[in-house]
This record gives C-alpha cells, structure tokens and sequence, in this order.
C-alpha cells in the first residue's frame, strides 16, 4: 500500500505541481544560494539548498518521460563553486547550476531511476529546500508484505485520504475548467478561450492556475486583437495580469505583447514606455530583441532614422542569432538610407542580399531603399538593376512608378538620352496628374529648357513627346491644377530658375516672393534664398558694368524687401536686416536694426538683434556704438547662441582699438563658451597672434593648442587658421626655446598643410631644432633634404650653405682637434 501511496503522489506532482514560495519582492541584491549538499540512506536520496536569507522564490518542474527535474529559483544567485562541483550518489545521477539569461538560477537534477518519488520540504526559517528522492520499489513491495494487519489497514486508509484529499484538491484548483480553456487555446478558438479563461478566474480566485489564467487570458485577446477587433481587450488583460503577477515567468512575453497591442492603436507613448521596461530588465530576457524591434519601429514612424538605427544595431551586436536579424537588417538598411548614409545602408543591404534575396525582393520599400542607396552611392549598374527589378514585381506601387523615373535618371546620367526621355515620357502620360507622373513632367521641363542639349530637332522622341518639353507650359499647368500639392513647390522653382537663366531677374524675384508668401513649407529654405540672392547679385553686376554704385544697391534694395514685405513680424524683419548685412548693406542693415527696435521684441530675438546690430557699427568703424551692443554679450547674454560670434566681433573691436589686454580676455570668454566651433578657433588664433607680438610665446603655444583642438571648421578660412595655428605654435615654442615640442608641432604642420608658404621655414627650423638638441646627425641629414628642394627660398639656400659648411668641417676635421 505505501507503494500505491507513493505512485499516487508522484502523479499529482508531475500533473499539477507548480510550487512557489511567495514572499515580499526583494529590494536589494539577489538570494545567494550558500551551500548544497547529497546526502542517501538505503532507501531514500535528500538533496538540500541553502539560502543566505529567508524568502525563497521557486518552482518544481517534472520532465514527463524523462528522470530529471529542474527547480527555478527567481531573484537567486548562483554560487560559481557549483557549476563545477559534482554530486552524485546511489539514486541522483547528476546535479547541474545554471545561472540563465533571463535572471533566473535553474538547478537540473537528473535520476537514475525513472520511477523515482520526490517529494520537497522547506524549513522553518525559510533558509532550506530539501528536496527527497524516494525509489528501489522492488525493496518497498518487500517491506509491505511484513506490514501487520493493523499495519496494512492504516496504510489502506492513509491512501484512501491522499486519493480523496488529491481530488478535493484538483476540484478547489479548477482544474478540468482550466483544461478546458487550454484544450480550445491550443486549436486555436481563442475566443471561446478568452471566456473560458474569464469566467475560471471568476470561480476560482484562488487556484494555483490562476496566474496562468490571467496570461493566457491575455494572450487569446492578443490573437483576436491583431484584428483590431480586440485591441482594448487585449490591453486591459495584460495590464491585469502584469499589475497582479509582476514576478511571473511571462511577465516579459507579456509586456512585448502590450507594447505590439498600444502600438496596434496608435498609443506610442505608452508603447514606448512598454519596450523601454521590457529591453531594460534587470537580468534581460529572450524577448529583448523583439522589444528593440518594436522601439525602432516607433522611432521610424516618427521619423527618427538615427535613433531607430541604433536600437536596431543592438539587435545585429547583441542578437546575432535571433529569428529578428533579418527585420533587424531590413529596417536598418532603410534608416540609414533616410538618414543619407548610403554607403552604410548598402553594406546593410549587400548583407541581407547576399543571406534572403527572396526576403529582399518581396519588400517594396526596402527594395526601393536599396537602389535609392545605390544612387546615391554612384553604384549606377546595381541600383539600375533594383529599380528594373521594383518596376517590374510591383509596376502599380507607388515604388514602382518612382522606379521608372530613378531608371530614367540613372540613364541620363550615363548619357543615353533617348532611354531616359522614353521612360520619363511613358511615366508623364501614363500618369500625368500623380506624383510620380508630376515628377517625370518636372524633370522633361527642366531638359526642355535646353532643348538643344538634350535631344536633336530630328529626334522621334521629341515630336512624340514635345508638349513635356515646353517648360513655361508644363510649370504653369502645374502650378494653376495643383496649387496645394507637393509638386507645386518644385514647379514654381524651376519657373523662376528659368527665368533668372533668361536674365528676366526681376521677373524670377516675382515668382520667388509669391512661392515664399504662399507656401509656409519654404519659409527660411537655403535654396530660395541662394536663388534669390543670385538674381540680385546679377542685377548687381549689370548696373555695375553700367557704372554708377548707387544704382546697384538702389536695385538690391528695393527688390529684395518686397520678397517679405507680406509678412510683418519681428523674424521676418531680422531675416531681412540679417540679410542686408551679409550683403554688406550696413547702413540699411542698421536702418531695419533701428525699425526693429521700436518693436516689442521678444527675448529670444534680442540676442540676435543686438549681435547684428553690433556686428554692423563694427564693419562700419564706429566702435562706440559696436561696443554699446556688443558688451551685453558679456552678461545678460552670455549664454545666448549667438554669443559667441558677437564676443568674437567684440575681441576684434578691442583689438582695433589697441586694447589687447580686453580682446584677450573676451577670446579667452568665446574660448569658455565655445569648445568645439569656429568661433572658438578665430579667437584662440587671435589672443596667440597677440601674445606672439608681445614676446609671450609659452602663452602664445597654450592658445594656438586651443585653436587646434577646436579644429572643426566649417568654411575655408577657418580651415586655414586651424592648420597655420600649427605654424604658429611650432614657432612660438622655438622661440620659447622648446625645441622638442617645436619640432613634433613643425611635422604635424607639414603633414596637415605641406602646401604652405611656411612649409620650407618649418623644416629649416626642425633641422635647427635638431641641432640645438645636439642630434647633429639627424640635422645635417634634414638640412640636405632641404637643400635639394626644387623651389628656391631663403630657407633653402640657408640649408645648402649649411650642408656646404657641415661637408668642409668633415674634410678638415685634422683643424678642429676638440
């Protein structure tokens, strides 16, 4: 009878058992198991696990038709010792630690019987799991037959109970109800599922299965809410679940499928917030790759290439092996290709290309993406081939139609002419009013403006398609049928471009005030304005030719303020001073400065007007008057954007008025506020040049140093002050007699700059520099190299004189006995 006992129990526990200690969630480090020990009796093997503290979290689980059991302990740390410690004895054939990646510590005890009986205990300080391992039921059976008849009827008895207490116990738990629910979730009926897991909840609040219950629940909305039928089910189920379970086992699988749900119905917020707890997780788990994914496809949404790229990075780095590489890879070839890194999306492509061609080529967008990147790269066979490929798999899809205009492009490019007409042409009157055919229009257009270059009068192409080639015809259909679409805006531009080509300018500025006043998506575009101040600048230059300056700037002015003259605020108003300025109009640039401050302006833009207006007395020698508004970048605002160019201005006012002193201490301000920017660079440059003149050469090289190590310039000149300030330390520190530090700071100089008229100086001076660091060798080797320079210079002729010296020393060593 204990033999049947023991059968008994060992069938409920492999059925139903999913033990777990509850105890209040811990705050501080994880429990550390301390010791583990084996110890057997005749009968019985006692497997015991020793905690450091009280509040063990664990499950028990049965591997059905095999002799092992694995018990996972949450919120538990390994010791190290026992991943190489054996145990084993009459019935545990092997013991095994696993510290896995989801935070979690597995220990798999295998069995050398199959027919062995576990049972478990904890102690009552909560520090000890003893799990015993009862088998030999041949030596069993043998011990029940000696039992006495009291005996035997007490253990029939005994038995009767544990039959009836497992049965209470599998109606309490709602077994069958749950079994139900998973017998119509596994063949997929997920809404009967759904209610079926509802309403088990409701009966049975207190069933070991209940947390089961609640995910599962979830998940069968989950299924149905792909739909979007279910979508606020599905939430507010795995909101339950996760808010009630927070420590289980699907805690994770659950926050991926309640971040895919809010994404599913447009909550971003909240499905951010879900991915960002998901792929934070103390310890990580298996869905992090899944959960990167989904972060990337919000940043992607909101057009946040550079982000999005990174979360997918992490997936290619950290994931290598995850079913996600390849979205991974797809997604990251097309961020990349948005953000302008084409060379970085091909090899993205080139990769995914080479492992899932058949992938690559059933994904419009990314096989758009990927000829787009190959454009742009110049690859012009391989995205020739993408296109033609995108054009002929999705001819219908908005990737496709653009497709026959890139391919059109891309002959162009490679002079066959006639392709590329033929193809913009099918695209033109194929679809002459969509976009893509908008586009094919707009490109003809622009070829027609010079006809002559493009196709000759005899060509069939152009008879076939000459209403295309008239431009004027084509931007003024477009621009009267589609005034509140896109390609209205490239229309008006060509219009006016063609008209400056024609030197109509006066015209062209016409067309390019009525695009600025009409459409707010131009306001500040750097190409307009180009535009614009190329016809003013040829306007310039006509009245010039003609003689007469005032003339010129009597043209500049009253063209150019019509082109705002619509718009009366106080950003507009600066655009124009600003403007007049950098055309170098000061005294109407002051004009605007002056009616812009009777105007209540904001604080934003009164930084702006005080660096413009300062800027301008500068460029006009009025140094008072620059002083007044330049000195309230000192304080007031110091930590304004334009802080810097307006300090910088004010150090070169000081300057002119031979206040070195001051000039040095506003660059050394610029140089504070400044660490990475021209700016930055100018003044360093300037407070060393300073410095210099006065003999001040060790301060001199700290400032040039500054000067390099802003080396970032954004236009030429500065450029050239970045690479002289090399120069310029290598002679401060010589003259400082810092020989070695010249010497490294004249090769950096000739490595960055050897075109320089100094190049010759610097490697006179690093020869000397040799010499006077007593390495005579090496100098009368470098002076050589000098005085066979090609180009004749002072400093070459100093070094043949040298050699020559050097050379009649040597022959005559027998005069110079010391």
């Amino acid at each position: 009878m204990k033999k049947i006992f023991f059968l008994a129990s060992a069938v409920f526990f492999a059925s139903w058992a999913v033990a777990e200690m509850v105890s209040a969630d811990l705050k501080s480090e994880p429990n550390k198991i301390g010791l583990a020990n084996l110890k057997s009796d005749p009968d019985s093997s006692v497997f015991s696990i020793i905690f450091a503290k009280p509040g063990i979290k664990y499950r028990l689980e049965p591997r059905l038709g095999e002799s092992t059991y694995r018990v996972t302990f949450k919120e538990a740390a390994v010791n190290p010792v026992f991943e190489y410690k054996t145990f084993e004895d009459a019935l545990v054939k092997t013991v095994n630690f696993h510290a896995r990646e989801d935070g979690t510590v597995t220990v798999d005890i295998a069995l050398k019987d199959v027919k062995t009986s576990i049972f478990r205990t904890l102690s009552k300080d909560g520090l000890t799991l003893s799990l015993r391992f009862i088998g030999k039921p041949e030596l069993m059976a043998v011990k029940t037959e000696n039992l006495t008849p009291e005996e035997m009827k007490i253990a029939e008895e005994n038995t009767a109970k544990q039959i009836v207490e497992s049965a209470r116990l599998q109606t309490e738990s709602g077994a069958n109800d749950f079994k139900s629910a998973i017998a119509d979730y596994m063949i997929g009926k997920f809404k009967p599922a759904s209610e079926k897991f509802g309403a088990f909840i409701e009966k049975h609040p207190k069933s070991p299965f209940l947390e089961k219950a609640y995910y599962l629940r979830a998940e069968s909305f989950y299924m149905t809410g792909r739909d979007k039928k279910s979508v606020g089910q599905a939430i507010n189920a795995y909101k339950d679940a996760i808010n009630l379970y927070p420590a289980s086992e699907s805690v994770s699988r659950g926050q991926l499928r309640l971040a895919d749900m809010y994404l599913l119905a447009g909550m971003d917020v909240e499905a951010m917030s879900t991915y960002d707890a998901l792929v934070r997780k103390m310890g990580g788990n298996k869905y992090i790759a899944q959960g990167l994914m989904g972060r990337s496809k919000i940043f992607m949404m909101n057009k946040l290439y550079y982000e999005a790229s990174n979360e997918l990075e992490k997936i290619l780095l950290f994931f290598p092996k995850s079913p996600e590489v390849r979205d991974a890879k797809l997604n990251m070839g097309e961020a990349l290709s948005l953000r302008g890194k084409y060379e970085d999306a091909l090899r993205v492509y080139d990769s995914l290309n080479k492992r899932w061609p058949d992938y690559l080529k059933g994904d419009k967008a990314a096989l758009y993406h990927y000829g787009r990147a190959n454009l742009k790269a110049k690859r012009l066979e391989p995205a020739l081939g993408l296109f033609s490929d995108l054009a002929n798999i999705f001819p219908d899809s908005n990737e496709g139609r653009n497709a026959l205009n890139d391919m059109a492009d891309i002959y162009f490019a490679k002079g066959k002419t006639l392709e590329a007409v033929k193809l913009f042409g099918i695209q033109a009157s194929s679809d002459p009013e969509g976009a893509a055919g908008l586009r094919a229009r707009l490109k003809l257009a622009s070829l027609g403006q010079l006809p002559g270059r493009v196709l000759s009068k005899t060509d069939e192409f152009l008879n076939n398609y000459s209403p295309y080639f008239n431009p004027m015809a084509t931007y003024e259909d477009i621009i009267t049928k589609h005034p509140n679409e896109a390609p209205v805006l490239e229309a008006m531009y060509q219009k006016a471009m063609m008209l400056y080509r024609q030197r109509e300018y006066t015209h062209s500025l016409g067309v390019i005030n009525d695009l600025a006043t009409k459409y707010d998506a131009v306001t500040g575009s750097k190409q307009l304005l180009d535009l614009s101040m190329a016809n003013l600048y040829a306007m310039v230059r006509s009245y010039h030719q003609q003689g007469g300056e005032y003339e010129a700037v009597s043209v500049f002015y009253n063209n150019f303020v019509p082109y705002f003259q619509k718009i009366k605020d106080e950003e507009t108003l600066l655009d124009l001073a600003d403007a007049l300025r950098i055309f170098g109009l000061y005294s109407k640039a002051l004009d605007k400065y002056a009616e812009l401050a009777k105007l209540p302006v904001s604080a934003k833009n009164a930084a702006r007007a005080a660096y413009g207006w300062g800027a301008s007395y500068a460029a006009l020698n009025m140094y008072d008057d620059s002083l007044a508004s330049l000195k309230k970048f000192t304080k007031p605002f110091i930590k304004s954007e334009y802080a810097s160019p307006a300090l910088y201005v004010l150090g070169t006012v000081y300057e002119r008025m031979d206040d070195d002193q001051r000039a040095i201490a506003v660059y050394k301000l610029v140089l504070s506020l400044d660490k990475k920017g021209d700016y930055a660079l100018a003044s360093a440059y300037r407070a060393g040049l300073i410095d210099k003149e006065f003999g001040k050469n060790d301060e001199a090289v700290q400032f040039f140093n500054a000067a390099i190590a802003n080396f970032n310039p954004k236009t030429s000149e500065y450029e050239y002050l970045a690479k002289d300030s090399y120069y310029q330390a290598a002679d401060c520190a010589f003259k400082a007699g810092r020989y070695e530090k010249a010497f490294k700071y004249a090769q950096i100089a000739l490595d960055n700059n050897p075109s320089s008229p100094k190049a010759n100086w610097a490697k006179f001076m690093m020869s000397d520099a040799q010499a006077r660091l007593d390495r005579d060798e090496k100098a009368t080797a470098s002076f050589k190299v000098l005085a066979k320079e090609q180009s004749a210079s002072p400093y070459k002729n100093a070094a043949v004189a040298i050699v020559g010296n050097a050379e009649w020393k040597e022959k005559n060593q027998r005069l110079f006995p010391y």
